[in-house]
């Protein structure tokens, strides 16, 4: 019993300093076209080549379909003119970062 006691006084903190050293992930993305040259049923390739430090990515699109996905980069297509808000979050185990921005669809 005391052996199994010992084992996880070392165990613990051990596993526990391991997830700290787990670095912050960074996320952020670019659009292919650029920013400001989406157009209306142009598809629009999102990546998140720019992120670091990120095992998982998460995005959300807000417009007239809000709509989720994960994974690396997306192709998404806007059917309407208008803003739309673009979120991205990256994780890596525990630890978080997001980033978002507000695109102008263009005619």
């Amino acid at each position: 019993m005391k052996k199994a006691v010992l084992l996880i006084f070392i165990f613990v903190p051990f596993a526990l300093q391991l997830e700290s050293c787990t670095k912050s992930p960074f996320a952020c993305f670019r659009t292919s076209p650029a920013e400001g040259d989406i157009h209306v049923n142009q598809p629009v390739t999102f990546t998140a080549s720019c992120s670091s430090d990120g095992d998982g990515y998460f995005w959300e699109f807000y417009d007239d379909s809000d709509s989720s996905y994960f994974g690396f980069s997306r192709t998404q297509t806007f059917y309407d003119t208008g803003y739309v808000d673009v979120y991205l979050l990256v994780t890596n185990g525990r630890k978080f970062n997001s980033t978002s921005s507000k695109i102008y669809v263009r005619p």
